[in-house]
Protein backbone atom coordinates (compact mmCIF):
# COMPACT_ATOMS: atom_id res chain seq x y z
CA UNK A 1 0.00 0.00 0.00
CA UNK A 2 1.34 3.65 -1.27
CA UNK A 3 1.92 6.12 1.40
CA UNK A 4 2.74 9.20 0.37
CA UNK A 5 3.77 10.71 3.36
CA UNK A 6 6.70 7.96 3.41
CA UNK A 7 7.25 8.63 -0.10
CA UNK A 8 8.27 12.43 0.71
CA UNK A 9 10.38 11.43 2.96
CA UNK A 10 12.19 8.65 1.13
CA UNK A 11 12.68 11.08 -2.25
CA UNK A 12 13.71 14.00 0.46
CA UNK A 13 16.52 10.99 1.47
CA UNK A 14 17.61 10.75 -1.96
CA UNK A 15 18.11 14.87 -2.48
CA UNK A 16 20.25 14.83 0.70
CA UNK A 17 22.35 11.90 -0.55
CA UNK A 18 22.48 13.74 -3.75
CA UNK A 19 23.69 16.75 -2.15
CA UNK A 20 26.31 14.75 -0.34
CA UNK A 21 27.62 12.80 -3.34
CA UNK A 22 28.17 16.63 -4.93
CA UNK A 23 30.06 18.16 -1.92
CA UNK A 24 32.52 15.10 -1.39
CA UNK A 25 33.14 16.16 -5.89
CA UNK A 26 33.46 19.36 -4.81
CA UNK A 27 36.43 18.51 -2.16
CA UNK A 28 38.15 16.19 -4.27
CA UNK A 29 38.17 18.71 -6.89
CA UNK A 30 39.65 21.26 -5.19
CA UNK A 31 42.73 22.16 -2.83
CA UNK A 32 42.27 25.96 -1.83
CA UNK A 33 41.63 25.72 1.91
CA UNK A 34 39.09 27.97 2.37
CA UNK A 35 36.76 26.35 0.33
CA UNK A 36 37.85 22.94 1.61
CA UNK A 37 37.15 24.06 5.26
CA UNK A 38 33.57 25.10 3.57
CA UNK A 39 32.41 22.44 1.98
CA UNK A 40 33.85 19.88 5.45
CA UNK A 41 30.92 22.20 7.33
CA UNK A 42 28.34 21.60 4.77
CA UNK A 43 29.40 18.37 4.59
CA UNK A 44 28.90 17.71 8.40
CA UNK A 45 25.66 19.76 8.35
CA UNK A 46 24.32 16.96 5.25
CA UNK A 47 25.48 14.06 7.26
CA UNK A 48 23.35 15.34 10.11
CA UNK A 49 20.55 15.85 8.35
CA UNK A 50 20.99 12.42 6.78
CA UNK A 51 21.36 11.15 9.99
CA UNK A 52 17.92 13.05 11.16
CA UNK A 53 15.77 12.14 7.68
CA UNK A 54 17.00 7.98 7.81
CA UNK A 55 15.97 7.94 11.64
CA UNK A 56 12.50 9.34 10.58
CA UNK A 57 12.15 7.21 7.54
CA UNK A 58 13.08 4.44 9.41
CA UNK A 59 10.70 5.09 12.57
CA UNK A 60 7.58 5.90 9.79
CA UNK A 61 8.16 2.72 7.63
CA UNK A 62 8.33 1.10 11.37
CA UNK A 63 4.65 2.18 11.95
CA UNK A 64 3.44 1.65 8.66
CA UNK A 65 4.58 -2.30 8.64
CA UNK A 66 3.05 -2.43 11.93
CA UNK A 67 -0.15 -1.39 10.70
CA UNK A 68 -0.11 -3.33 7.17
CA UNK A 69 0.51 -6.28 9.32
CA UNK A 70 -2.60 -5.38 11.71
CA UNK A 71 -5.34 -4.56 8.59
CA UNK A 72 -3.72 -7.23 6.74
CA UNK A 73 -2.75 -5.13 3.69
CA UNK A 74 0.33 -5.75 1.49
CA UNK A 75 3.45 -3.77 2.47
CA UNK A 76 4.86 -1.81 0.03
CA UNK A 77 7.53 -3.79 -1.38
CA UNK A 78 9.84 -0.68 -2.22
CA UNK A 79 9.35 1.31 1.51
CA UNK A 80 10.65 -2.44 3.40
CA UNK A 81 13.60 -2.33 0.85
CA UNK A 82 14.45 1.11 1.95
CA UNK A 83 13.50 -0.10 5.73
CA UNK A 84 15.67 -3.04 5.40
CA UNK A 85 18.88 -1.04 3.99
CA UNK A 86 18.70 1.90 6.65
CA UNK A 87 18.82 -0.71 9.02
CA UNK A 88 21.47 -2.45 7.70
CA UNK A 89 23.46 1.21 7.01
CA UNK A 90 22.68 2.11 11.06
CA UNK A 91 24.44 -1.16 11.96
CA UNK A 92 27.39 -0.72 10.35
CA UNK A 93 27.66 2.89 11.60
Amino acid sequence: MYNPSIHKKIVHLGYVMDDLAEVRRDIANTTDPALLMEYNEELEVLMEELNEVGERVIYLIGIYIEECKETGAPVYLDYYRVYKELNKAKEVL
